[in-house]
């Protein structure tokens, strides 16, 4: 996957502090009584222009319900993104299209499926900071399924949800928050978000606002602790709940890292189960300097992307592995869970599993080989049909351009 990276602040004037990634100011480290209501002086602004291009050739068989079809998929997604940095802040902005020719259906036919994404991030004063993230996504579901292959910046468990090839979809994720640096080991932040989702032949749609308020206490340089108070809003159940929590963050050694958080979840009748649990968690392992494994549980409580449900369980592991200088292994797998808003009726359940091969030919390109099994068990939610399968076999040649040769130097403020 092909990732932008900014950044925000130089390591000559911040270094990282705490694995919650906070940044320490260089003149306040010198000089602790500095004025903490200063601002930190822009001097420079720079621009960084990106693109890159993704091609995929495979083969996919799909069965849905009584159906079943086989056939060939290209897939062609270009993708631009466009940086504007300075010491204290960071805008980005990225747009990825994404259109598939496929055979599936016994005659060619052609999907579209578009993805941007914004990120602003400023950091006004040494104790206080600003960012706003927006995601959107439109286009044909059988494209969108594609996208779970590409650097399509809209990709994410709800992949696993996709219905019928033939439908379209909306989705936008967006989020802004204010974070406070108390101390060096300690900050206070309030995060607002919304959640829409709707996929148009369905009639269905799903819009989830959130906000929550977390504290983060860095015990040692190995320990970290957090506490939060988080609310959700479903606009289509009018169903509201209230939640609170605590979490550690603790590295056991240099190659193990694990983050973990829960509480309970409150909610009306009309949320169908009033008392609910929230939690998340991650462990990251390192067994050597050539392998990284990442495993991840949580309760989804924004899954908008899931029609029908009041949350989803997402559990995945991620293993990659440095074969040679030039060859990477990869292996992702995924289960997604969901609960009908009523509280009765069959549950959503799917899977993916996705293996893969990477080759570097140079720096700015490779090639992926991959195999990715895709199984939703029957029992529906909402809209959400019967059982689904699909195969697919593919090839992919992915092409990014060096950040460094299209930057563009601006004059001083």
């Amino acid at each position: 996957m092909n990732v932008l990276l900014v950044r925000l602040l130089p390591a000559q004037v911040a270094e990282a502090s705490g694995s919650d990634g906070r940044a320490i100011y260089a003149s306040e480290r010198e000089n602790p009584a500095a004025d903490e209501s200063s601002r930190v002086v822009d001097l420079e602004r720079k621009v960084s222009f990106s693109y890159g291009i993704n091609l995929t050739q495979g083969y996919i068989s799909s069965r849905e319900s009584a159906k079943f079809g086989e056939g060939t998929i290209a897939v062609l997604n270009p993708w631009g993104a466009l940086a504007s940095y300075k010491r204290n802040s960071e805008i980005v902005f990225r747009y990825s299209p994404l259109a598939v020719l496929s055979t599936l259906t016994g005659s060619v036919s052609t999907s579209y499926y578009q993805g941007s994404t914004f990120q602003d991030h400023w950091q006004f004063s040494r104790r206080w900071s600003w960012n706003l993230t927006g995601n959107a996504g439109y286009g044909d579901e059988g494209a969108r399924l594609f996208a779970h292959f590409q650097t399509s910046p809209f990709v994410g468990p709800d992949a696993l949800a996709v219905t019928s090839l033939e439908d379209k979809s909306l989705d936008v994720l967006s989020s802004t928050g204010i974070e406070w640096q108390r101390a060096r080991t300690q900050t206070l932040s309030l995060n607002v978000s919304n959640s829409y989702h709707s996929i148009q032949q369905a009639t269905d749609t799903r819009d989830v606002a959130s906000a929550q308020l977390r504290l983060v206490q860095q015990i040692d340089p190995l320990t970290t602790l957090s506490a939060y108070g988080q609310v959700h809003h479903y606009s289509d159940s009018a169903c509201t709940r209230y939640g609170f929590g605590a979490g550690v963050d603790r590295r056991v050694r240099n190659s193990i890292e694990v983050d973990a958080k829960a509480g309970p979840e409150y909610g009306g009748a009309e949320c169908g189960q009033r008392l609910g649990l929230y939690y998340s968690g991650l462990i990251r392992w390192e067994p050597t300097a050539q392998t990284n494994v990442v495993f991840t549980a949580r309760r989804d409580l924004e899954a908008s992307y899931l029609g029908g449900s009041s949350w989803a369980d997402l559990f995945s592991v991620v293993f990659l592995k440095q074969a040679r200088e030039r060859t990477t292994l990869g292996f992702r797998g995924s289960y997604l869970r969901g609960a009908p808003d009523s509280g009765n009726g069959g549950s959503y359940e799917g899977y993916a599993l996705a293996p893969e091969v990477r080759w570097k030919i140079r720096t700015d390109a490779e090639l992926v080989a991959g195999y990715y099994r895709f199984q939703r068990f029957a029992g529906p939610i909402g809209d959400i049909g019967p059982g689904i399968t699909r195969n697919i076999v593919s090839i992919s040649f992915q092409w990014h351009s060096s950040g460094e040769n299209h930057s563009l130097e601006q004059a001083h403020d």
